[in-house]
């Protein structure tokens, strides 16, 4: 009997949790759009760079990199990731500058 009780709150349960759920996802939103007015940003920018360069502050180097990648200005990049690289020894900044060297050369 609890068995049966188990098996029928469960079913229950799932059917009731099955049931569409609304989307929280903007899809008017493009990120490009966002990550082009981070970009345009200076003062946001100045701030972040300084942040990662400066305090070795790699959350800000990250954000960072994905405001220059996703703006659609990851060439701009080579020059942060390269210091980055050089003073503070953050070895995932090498595959940035792999990416944009790369990414230069096959455009050529």
């Amino acid at each position: 009997m609890k068995l049966k009780l188990m098996f029928i709150i469960s079913l229950f349960l799932f059917f009731f949790n099955c049931k569409e759920k609304e989307s929280s996802f903007d899809s008017s939103v493009n990120t490009g759009e966002i990550y082009t007015t981070d970009f345009e940003n200076k003062k946001l920018r100045d701030s972040l760079q300084e942040k990662a360069l400066y305090n070795n502050d790699t959350l800000a180097y990250k954000q960072l990199r994905n405001i220059y990648y996703l703006s659609g200005n990851a060439d701009d990049f080579l020059y942060y990731s390269l210091i980055m690289f050089n003073s503070n020894h953050y070895h995932p900044s090498r595959e940035d500058l792999l990416f944009i060297l790369t990414e230069k050369r096959m455009l050529i």
